[in-house]
């Protein structure tokens, strides 16, 4: 192979060229008697005069230790365990190291980065996520309001996992690192947002978790009368009765569907005070806003030292941080409704930037 990748022409047909060169032939002539770019004799004249041979000229370095055909397996097995590191990739080949393995990758334009948490997707679920993003396409977002509960937990962050893929692929399924819905709850909040509009925090009074007599623990948490008596006869009632007077139109409302939101006394006390819901799609949490809300909430906790040592400064903090979060700040994810539905369209239902 040449320095550029092309193939050489063999000792003899240079010879030739060069010999009907002699003759008087054009290059364009030579090129059409031997079926080569004018370009190529031209080149095989010109070296030969200025080097005195027709021999391939020394090279410089080694040549590759790896093959064409080794390098495209490396690549092949990197797109299909997207989540291994280097050194097990090499072990599957079995004749490459490590370093050998991310250096093709870097060529290649592969590299490491921290996979993406987004929920769980099927394809059914990915199928009712993009009806439901079709048939919202148009609405007036100026009239709903999102609503949702919200974890804060003592202790740290926590890890990511790495995932190599390339620039642009970091929302392709097989580079998304799943999340799944965690029993682990200190202290539960509830919030609601609309567009240019901040509702308070009211802290949960949750549950007791019960232990069966097999050890196994049962109930706790937002059940169905705490989500009743806590937030629809309450603050959600209240939230809602405000914007609606203020804006002069009936409101929608989002929640997400966890059981207590749709049990038969939630229903009940809906109907009880007429609110009015929104369909959300299973598994979405890039088409509610306030979950970027709960995000900016979470980290302004975390950047505050001491925050998470117990539960009483957690909530404190927590009223604080909330506080300071600004309808501005708000808007900007309650403004881009219209693009977090065309993107559920665009990756036909699966998983988006948002």
């Amino acid at each position: 192979m040449s320095r550029r990748g092309h193939k050489e022409l063999p000792e003899t047909l240079r010879t030739y060229i060069l010999a009907l060169r002699v003759e008087g032939y054009t290059y364009k002539e030579i090129g059409e008697k031997l079926s080569i770019a004018p370009s190529t004799a031209f080149k095989t004249v010109a070296r030969a005069l200025k080097h005195g041979t027709l021999k391939s000229l020394p090279r410089s370095g080694c040549p590759p230790a790896l093959s064409e055909t080794t390098c495209r397996l490396v690549v092949r097995k990197l797109t299909i365990y997207r989540f291994e590191p280097y050194s097990l990739i090499a072990k599957r080949i079995g004749n490459v190291t490590a370093q050998q393995v991310q250096s093709i990758a870097h060529k290649k334009k592969y590299h490491r980065f921290l996979a993406r948490r987004k929920p769980f997707l099927d394809r059914i679920k990915a199928v009712k996520r993009l009806v439901w993003a079709r048939e919202n396409r148009m609405r007036n977002w100026n009239t709903v309001m999102w609503t949702d509960e919200v974890p804060l937990e003592t202790g740290g962050k926590s890890h990511r996992p790495r995932v190599t893929c390339r620039a642009g692929e970091a929302y392709l399924p097989e580079c998304i690192a799943p999340t799944f819905q965690s029993g682990r709850k200190s202290l539960m909040a509830w919030g609601c947002i609309a567009h240019g509009y901040k509702g308070p925090l009211i802290r949960l009074e949750v549950e007791p978790c019960s232990v069966t007599s097999t050890g196994r623990k049962r109930g706790g948490g937002v059940g169905a009368r705490v989500y009743v008596d806590q937030v629809i006869s309450g603050p959600m009632k209240d939230c809602l009765a405000h914007l609606e007077k203020e804006r002069g139109h009936p409101m929608l409302v989002v929640e997400d569907g966890a059981p207590s939101h749709w049990g038969k006394a939630a229903k009940v006390a809906r109907e009880k005070y007429g609110i009015q819901q929104l369909a959300h799609p299973p598994n979405s949490p890039d088409l509610n806003p306030i979950e970027p809300i709960w995000r900016l909430l979470k980290n302004r906790i975390d950047s505050i030292p001491e925050s998470r040592k117990d539960l009483e400064h957690l909530w404190a903090t927590a009223q604080s941080v909330w506080d300071s979060i600004t309808v501005e700040e708000v808007n900007k994810h309650t403004g881009k409704m219209n693009a977090r539905v065309t993107a559920v369209i665009k990756a036909k239902g699966f998983q988006t930037p948002f």
